[in-house]
């Protein structure tokens, strides 16, 4: 099995792809390569696949230990923002990946000072700025960069819209 992994891992890059495939599926059936009449029979069907199967599993894995460890996941990101006080420089660092959910989190669980806001803004989803505009204690300069975001599609934030009218 290790020796079908070994043979099927770099080498199916090769010119030879077709071959080198047939020889791992004639390895799996035990025949001698060559020896079939046919190679479109149940068992070489199920070997194939077999055969194709872990060497696929086999690129996913040595993919997957190529991705650096010490990269937090964004669901730790989010779990971070949820039960913890961010400071403005890791708040800033948030806004700046852009990511819609990353946006949305910070909207709900975080202060943010108004420049903060205006920068998250530019690629704020809907429902980031759903949840600015019930943030408690909204400044004037805030309410103006939501209508400004708001004024773009009016029919998609128009319950934002008059939610903002009645704060302002």
């Amino acid at each position: 099995m290790s020796e079908i992994l070994e043979l099927g891992d770099e080498n199916l890059d090769e010119k030879s792809d077709d071959d080198e495939l047939r020889a791992l599926i004639y390895e799996r059936l035990g025949l001698e390569f060559g020896s079939l009449k046919s190679e479109s029979g149940n068992d070489w069907v199920r070997a194939k696949a077999e055969v194709e199967a872990e060497i696929s599993a086999k690129l996913n894995t040595k993919l997957n230990e190529e991705i650096p460890k010490d990269e937090k996941s964004e669901n730790e990101i989010l779990e971070k923002i949820r039960n913890e006080i961010l400071d403005d420089i890791q708040k800033d660092e948030l806004i700046k990946s852009a990511k819609k959910d990353v946006l949305i989190a910070l909207a709900r669980h975080q202060s943010l000072n108004d420049i903060q806001i205006e920068n998250m803004l530019l690629n704020a989803p809907y429902l980031c700025v759903k949840e600015l505009s019930k943030k408690p204690n909204l400044t004037p300069q805030t309410i103006n960069l939501l209508f400004k975001k708001t004024a773009k599609q009016p029919r998609l934030y128009d319950e934002i819209i008059r939610a903002l009218k009645e704060i302002k």
